[in-house]
């Protein structure tokens, strides 16, 4: 599959909404609740990475 190159820089190659996207958007109970979770997740993630010997291994399989 060839990707297509935007043939001007000085505009938007995509049709994403201006920044800051409206409060509307982020600002709700779920997206709240699962950026606690993920917080968590990553809490979780820091503390077991200390029993990992080459901590580099681990990023360079999730990267």
């Amino acid at each position: 599959m060839a990707y297509l190159i935007n043939p001007d820089r000085t505009k938007p190659w995509n049709n994403l909404p201006e920044l800051p996207i409206e409060e509307q958007y982020y600002r709700d109970l779920d997206i709240f609740e699962q950026l606690g979770e993920a917080k968590a997740a990553i809490a979780r993630l820091q503390g077991r990475s200390a029993a990992i010997p080459n901590q580099g291994m681990l990023i360079n399989t999730i990267s």
